[in-house]
């Protein structure tokens, strides 16, 4: 081997070995990690409404990702969300609608960020529902 070849093959090894801080891991490989996200939701119209948040989210092309959110807003709820995003740098921005049924508000208007570590975002209705949440990876928080 040309030992003029040696500090080119250096950069390339050192670039896809640092994948994780230029891409979301899920962008990295074509195996698209399943990310575990656990945190808080707040309804902004009551300090009594709010508690306990998860999400699993897998993104599943460019723009696409798919979440399952669950938790507990006495009683148990769990929502499948189809969500499109654009990568922004080190992060993701979320904006769309998504339609809960009519017992859970209807239809959701909502934006979001995501990056390396925190999930969060904000939602309004036309039935007047406006909250925020918050999340952060969960124990154990990238997997396959």
């Amino acid at each position: 081997m040309n030992m003029r070849h040696i500090p080119v093959i250096l950069l390339i090894i050192t670039m896809f070995s640092g994948c994780a801080s230029f891409c979301f891991k899920s962008e990295c490989n074509n195996n698209r990690s399943l990310s575990k996200w656990s945190g808080t939701w707040t309804d902004h119209r009551r300090e009594d409404h709010g508690g306990d948040l998860q999400c699993d989210a897998r993104q599943v092309g460019d723009k696409q990702w798919e979440a399952h959110f669950y938790g507990n807003c006495g009683r148990d709820y769990s929502y499948q969300v189809d969500l499109v995003g654009q990568v922004d740098g080190n992060v993701v921005k979320f904006e769309g609608d998504v339609d809960l049924g009519e017992k859970d508000g209807g239809v959701y208007n909502w934006s979001g960020t995501m990056t390396d570590g925190q999930f969060s975002g904000e939602y309004t209705t036309a039935v007047g529902k406006a909250g925020s949440f918050t999340m952060t990876r969960a124990s154990g928080g990238e997997t396959k």
